[in-house]
């Protein structure tokens, strides 16, 4: 039996058992783990989550998660576990657990990153206004290799710029032009490859210069294309 803490944008798989589920149970279709949506007697159709879940399930005792882990399913213990092994891959540790908590919350939305060989996309707001620093924690290992952003709160100011940089704000990419037209996109130019990997647990951080220190730093939306793993 599982706990479900936090779903949006769910994707039902159908799924039909020999044995009557209850909801929330841990189901495997395919190689794949599914949280069962609602009870489903023996031999009938009916469904489970895969996607945009974060699951509460039992754990291994004696060895703490981090946040980001990659978690397996040892199904010999009926226990999340760190170690691969010949167990099923699970998704990402989505907090921290201590080592005597018998519980981890898994996100069954994380693919098995192949190391290289999977793309993320992933979207940082900017708030606008004052100038800031905007940071994001990666919750897998990455690589940044573009770096996309749109105005869409209305135009920017001249002579104003955006970069993403590492948590310790090392540049990672050339500073955008951010004086553009509401809805217009910039692209970086270069990426520094010497700054441009991150592990689990680093940040990406969006820095924005406002040139006249007016407070009218342009909103968006920055989007960071990366390997995983």
């Amino acid at each position: 039996m599982s706990t479900k803490v936090k779903n949006d944008s769910l994707q039902l798989v159908g799924h039909t058992p020999t044995a009557a589920k209850s909801s929330d149970d841990l189901v495997f279709v395919n190689g794949l783990p599914i949280l069962i949506h609602a009870d489903i007697a023996a031999d009938a159709l009916g469904g489970g989550f895969r996607r945009n879940v974060v699951a509460e399930l039992a754990a291994e005792t004696g060895v703490a998660f981090s946040e980001g882990d990659q978690l397996w399913w040892d199904a010999a213990n009926s226990v999340l576990t760190k170690t691969p092994a010949a167990n099923v891959y699970m998704g990402i540790c989505y907090e921290d657990k201590a080592s005597a908590t018998a519980l981890a919350k898994v996100d069954l939305s994380a693919n098995r990153p192949a190391a290289g060989g999977n793309l993320g996309v992933f979207r940082l707001a900017i708030d606008g206004g004052a100038a800031a620093d905007d940071d994001w924690v990666a919750r897998v290992p990455l690589t940044v290799i573009d770096v996309i952003a749109q105005h869409t709160g209305g135009a920017g100011e001249a002579s104003d710029t955006l970069q993403l940089k590492d948590g310790d704000d090392n540049a990672i990419s050339d500073a955008l032009d951010w004086s553009g037209a509401d809805n217009a996109i910039v692209r970086a130019g270069t990426i520094n490859d010497a700054y441009a990997t991150l592990a689990v647990g680093d940040t990406l951080r969006v820095t924005t210069v406002d040139d006249d220190t007016g407070s009218d730093v342009g909103a968006g939306v920055v989007t960071v294309i990366a390997l995983i793993g």
